[in-house]
């Protein structure tokens, strides 16, 4: 298969999820996938062949310095790229998958972490720590109102 075509399917699937993510949170579908966290497992798998099979193509071991770094993406071909690209997908779409299960779980309502989920979507860890401060800010205020009730 050539990486562009595995690329577009990759790309599409994890795509869809997301909007599954934001637009049936709760849709037995959506829950298992996330759940079980199955596209992320496929992202890692086929991430996983590419670095084993580009294995001496690419110096994959010089994460020392931010110049190996930079050398390292420079002189990735096609299926370099992609891996690079596919360890993103795999990550934010772990990391939005927990944040959705962790919201349902503590009750935070949908419409709150959908900015959360887009901003993990496009920016990662931006995304992550946008959900912590919603999460923090949340709890606060349910302890505030339980703490009210109290008296």
């Amino acid at each position: 298969m050539k990486p562009e075509i595995l690329f577009q399917i990759l790309n599409n699937l994890v795509l869809l999820v997301w909007i599954l993510m934001i637009v049936a949170p709760k849709w037995k579908v959506t829950r298992k996938i996330t759940a079980t966290f199955a596209l992320t497992i496929i992202l890692s798998i086929v991430y996983g062949a590419i670095i084993i099979t580009s294995f001496g193509k690419v110096d994959f071991m010089d994460f020392g310095s931010l110049d190996g770094i930079v050398k390292m993406l420079q002189n990735s071909d096609a299926w370099g790229s992609s891996a690079i690209w596919y360890h993103f997908l795999a990550f934010d779409l772990f990391v939005g998958s927990w944040i959705l299960k962790d919201a349902q779980k503590l009750g935070i309502p949908h419409l709150t972490i959908i900015p959360c989920l887009l901003f993990t979507f496009m920016l990662g860890p931006l995304g992550f720590l946008i959900y912590q401060i919603v999460k923090f800010g949340y709890l606060r205020f349910k302890k505030g109102r339980l703490n009210a009730d109290l008296f």
